[in-house]
């Protein structure tokens, strides 16, 4: 079968250069939109303004998704995640909601108020959303709910660990999605490598071109003619993150790969501060500079929301 390639980013990946995508011959990209989070705080994605309109712009048949969190009431998600598109540009694919939270509720629960965000989509856009999620989440924190076999799925599984650059003959091979899951997208890196491209997700479609402009629909949306004039980032210097717990991070004496080895761990719990917003991009990498509370032991952490948080 035919697997068309592409990627998904989000504010991680800040002033992603579209025309490299487009010179490696990426057919489609997906971009992060916004997420309400747990604290009720609302998250604008600052970079999905400019991804939607360079994708659109270099031809890329682009794609929008929001994290969704399942204690946070479709309404208020559904409004928000409208309110990203009709403000800055819908994507040519459907709407996808990222399913990968349960926030500690039942499998029913989660289930019951995702197919009301679902529901509220597909009434106001006339287009039925896709789900991104992992087959097991899906069936185990889910409940695999039988209205499931009506959607079209984005599922996220990785045979090769480690990085996966773009040209290698060979990305693995997806498992059989449980029987009623409809895979039309697999997601098969979280380390996509793109010769001057940020470390990005790799993606395939399964089909051809055509297979992938059938699925795209017409929102009636008019995009900007110029690009959107954005408010800067608001700055993270003095901002304090803490390690998620569980996970660990390893601190840099230099964002340069190779030349100084790692001289901390921080675990769980730990907080440290960030120092200024210049982003040091390392074999793919995104690093920032942060120093220990209280100490002056700076040091370049990886800039990734998968293993802290704002404290």
């Amino acid at each position: 079968m035919t697997k068309l390639i592409g990627v998904d980013f989000s504010h991680w990946q800040s002033k992603m250069p579209f025309e490299k995508l487009v010179e490696a011959g990426i057919s489609f990209a997906i971009f992060k939109a916004g997420e309400r989070l747990t604290s009720g705080k609302y998250y604008n994605d600052p970079e999905y303004p400019r991804n939607i309109y360079e994708g659109n712009a270099k031809g890329l048949i682009t794609g929008a998704y929001y994290y969704y969190h399942p204690s946070q009431g479709a309404p208020q998600q559904f409004n928000h995640f409208i309110g990203q598109m009709d403000k800055w540009g819908y994507p040519d694919l459907p709407p996808v909601i990222d399913v990968e939270d349960n926030d500690g509720l039942s499998p029913a629960h989660c289930a019951n108020e995702l197919k009301k965000l679902l529901d509220m989509i597909e009434d106001e856009l006339h287009v039925q959303p896709i789900i991104y999620t992992r087959n097991g989440f899906w069936v185990n924190k889910y409940g695999y709910p039988a209205w499931g076999e009506d959607y079209k799925f984005w599922l996220a599984q990785y045979p090769i660990v480690g990085k996966v650059y773009h040209g290698q003959p060979y990305y693995g091979k997806m498992a059989n999605p449980s029987e009623g899951i409809n895979a039309i997208m697999w997601q098969f890196t979280d380390s996509y490598r793109i010769a001057g491209v940020p470390n990005v997700d790799g993606n395939y479609f399964f089909g051809d071109i055509s297979d992938l402009i059938a699925l795209t629909w017409d929102s009636g949306n008019i995009p900007p003619e110029y690009p959107p004039t954005t408010d800067p980032p608001e700055s993270q210097a003095g901002k304090i993150r803490e390690v998620i717990p569980g996970m660990a991070l390893h601190g840099r004496k230099s964002p340069i790969y190779g030349t100084n080895n790692y001289h901390l761990s921080l675990h769980g719990g730990v907080r440290f501060e960030m120092l200024d917003d210049e982003i040091h991009i390392n074999n793919g990498v995104p690093y920032v500079k942060a120093k220990l509370i209280d100490e002056d032991n700076v040091f370049y952490i990886s800039k990734s929301d998968n293993w802290s948080r704002e404290a």
